[in-house]
């Protein structure tokens, strides 16, 4: 078994939105833009029905065991075997409104199931902060076999 990650990147409940168009505007209350792929797959993702709290940690593809970057598929199995979770589709949304205080030019991709936009392609939620643009929640084309660099980090659960 590799090494445990642990650090405690943010606490964030998901549950407590009634509809996507209450989290939507809870995202854009926060100052944050969302973008049309982001909004194409926020309208497929089911929300949570009952209040939850996840401890999220944000570790790099290097601190997964891939020095030289890899696949979505090893990403996910190697964090697997560091004892996280895939984050509920609901998070990245979520994560949004809440991180206002996000380091300009940092981008969090949302380790989840993958989601299929309107035409069923393959996409996964972002978080970014852009010095030209602000906070956005965006959204990308993904597929298993896509490749992160080294540097590139990724949003999971913690088991607790």
């Amino acid at each position: 078994m590799s090494t445990q990650i642990s650090t405690i990147f943010r606490e964030i409940e998901i549950g407590i939105d009634e509809n996507i168009t209450s989290l939507l505007k809870g995202i854009e209350a926060s100052g944050a833009v969302v973008s049309n792929r982001a909004r194409d797959i926020l309208n497929k993702i089911e929300l949570s029905k009952f209040k939850q709290s996840f401890d999220l940690v944000v570790p790099s593809v290097e601190e997964l065991g891939y020095p030289q970057g890899t696949q979505l598929r090893n990403i996910y199995k190697a964090g697997n075997e560091r004892g996280l979770y895939l984050c509920p589709e609901e998070m990245g949304p979520k994560l949004r409104e809440k991180y206002t205080d996000q380091l300009v030019h940092e981008s969090l991709t949302i380790a989840t199931e993958l989601i299929k936009n309107s035409v069923g392609d393959s996409m996964l939620f972002s978080v970014e902060h852009s010095a030209h643009d602000g906070l956005w929640l965006d959204a990308y084309l993904i597929s298993a076999d896509s490749y992160f660099n080294a540097k590139d980090r990724f949003v999971f659960v913690l088991r607790k």
